[in-house]
């Protein structure tokens, strides 16, 4: 075989590899995280419509620039069936400082004892911040993205998967 086949085989499979769909496990939306008042709630919430979950820090700078791109996405999708989350994950402390300093009308939600491992139930690889996920209605991940995204990229997204919103 030469390495011009092998490169592009391998580039092939890692192009069908961020389309390919794959169930979401259960232990994913079983997951514990809080509201921005302390009270537990798992991710089984955000079933049953598509999801875009963004998991941040507030001590990333790629995330924190990215979130009103973010937000922005909400805005205009969420009234169109799109369920959107910021999942933090970093200390509520500096969470609520963040966000008293950065007026965010984005869902949030902490999860900073168990945020790392939250994602890696997503990716099933080492994890880093920041990353976003598009989660169909039917609970499959469909794409995956780590490092920053935009409101473009994230709208190419959705138009590109409106199927998965049922009438």
């Amino acid at each position: 075989m030469s390495a011009a086949f092998i490169a592009t085989t391998t580039g092939a499979w890692l192009g069908l590899k961020n389309e390919q769909k794959n169930r979401v496990s259960a232990q994913f939306w079983q997951t514990m995280v809080e509201d921005l008042q302390g009270k537990p709630w798992n991710l089984s919430r955000l079933q049953g419509k598509p999801l875009i979950i963004n998991f941040w820090a507030t001590w990333c700078p790629p995330c924190v620039h990215e979130l009103p791109e973010i937000e922005k996405f909400h805005f205009i999708w969420g009234s169109r069936g799109w369920q959107v989350l910021g999942l933090a994950l970093d200390s509520p402390k500096a969470v609520h400082a963040f966000l008293q300093k950065n007026s965010l009308q984005l869902p949030i939600a902490i999860n900073h004892q168990n945020g790392l491992n939250t994602l890696r139930l997503l990716q099933n690889t080492p994890a880093g911040l920041p990353c976003t996920a598009l989660i169909s209605a039917e609970g499959d991940l469909i794409k995956i993205k780590n490092g920053p995204t935009t409101f473009l990229e994230l709208q190419d997204w959705a138009h590109a998967h409106t199927g998965l919103i049922s009438s």
